[in-house]
C-alpha cells in the first residue's frame, strides 16, 4: 500500500511511502523498511494523494490565520508606554 504523511506538509511537504502496512488493531501505520509508525488516518497520513492534499491546505489556512493574528497583535503594540 503506497500512504501518503502530511504531519509535515508545512516544513517539508506531502511525503509519498509505498509499501507501508496497517496494523488495524492498534490504528498504525507502518513502514519496517524505513521503520516509521504513523498514528491518525485523515489527520496524519492518508490512503489517496487527493486526502492527503485537503488536508496539507486545510493546515495551510490555519497557520496564514495563526501568523496574520500575530502581525496583527504585533502591529497593535505600543512601545511608548513602561509597564512590566
Amino acid at each position: 500500500m503506497t500512504y501518503y504523511i502530511t504531519k509535515y506538509a508545512l516544513t517539508k511537504g506531502i511525503g509519498e511511502y509505498p509499501d507501508g502496512f496497517l496494523k488495524e488493531k492498534e490504528g498504525l501505520l507502518s513502514n519496517a523498511r524505513e521503520n516509521l509508525f504513523f498514528h491518525g488516518e485523515g489527520r496524519v497520513w492518508h490512503r489517496t494523494l487527493e486526502s492527503a492534499v485537503a488536508q496539507a491546505e486545510e493546515m495551510r489556512a490555519a497557520k496564514i490565520a495563526s501568523l496574520e493574528k500575530a502581525i496583527k497583535k504585533m502591529k497593535a503594540l505600543e512601545f511608548n508606554k513602561v509597564g512590566l
